[in-house]
């Protein structure tokens, strides 16, 4: 169990894209996320399904999210630190990276946004270079606007790395 400042809408995004890597399929409903058939390297050479439970609290319920999960082998036996110490250990690790793997979520989709109203600017841009006084004030403004835009989104790419 890992409690993080995130909102749970992230968190299932991070994790349904997570399922997807590892080949599995995945189900939510009611605060569960079920993923089936996942071969995590990680944690297993063999398939596994893997079980979330998110909780949120907080105001309006978007701040804290604690997230549960459990592992269950294929033999049918689930995942704990008696009799399965590495692979508990394994998946702790894992468990306790989610919070980097959401963090970055949020910033590729804050740079998608960026990207998307980088191209919007440029296309402006383009309209705009005309040649009354109108259009070059707002051919200049526009100018200033994509220098902003592209030092966030260098910015932004420094820091997701």
């Amino acid at each position: 169990m890992i409690a993080f400042n995130a909102s749970d809408d992230d968190v299932e995004d991070v994790l349904k894209e997570e399922i997807k890597r590892y080949d599995g399929k995945s189900r939510s409903g009611g605060g569960f996320i079920i993923g089936r058939g996942v071969t995590i390297k990680q944690l297993s050479e063999k398939e596994q399904d893997i079980y979330w439970k998110l909780h949120s609290k907080g105001r309006k319920k978007k701040e804290i999210v604690t997230v549960t999960m459990a592992v269950r082998n294929p033999d049918g036996s689930c995942l704990s630190d008696a009799e399965y110490n590495n692979s508990y250990t394994s998946t702790y690790a894992w468990l306790s990276s989610l919070p980097h793997k959401v963090a970055s979520y949020k910033k590729d989709l804050e740079l998608a946004a960026l990207r998307k109203q980088l191209k919007k600017v440029t296309e402006d841009l383009k309209d705009l270079q005309g040649s009354n006084s109108d259009r070059r004030k707002d051919y200049s403004r526009k100018s200033r606007e994509l220098k902003d835009l592209e030092d966030k989104i260098d910015n932004l790419q420094k820091q997701n790395k």
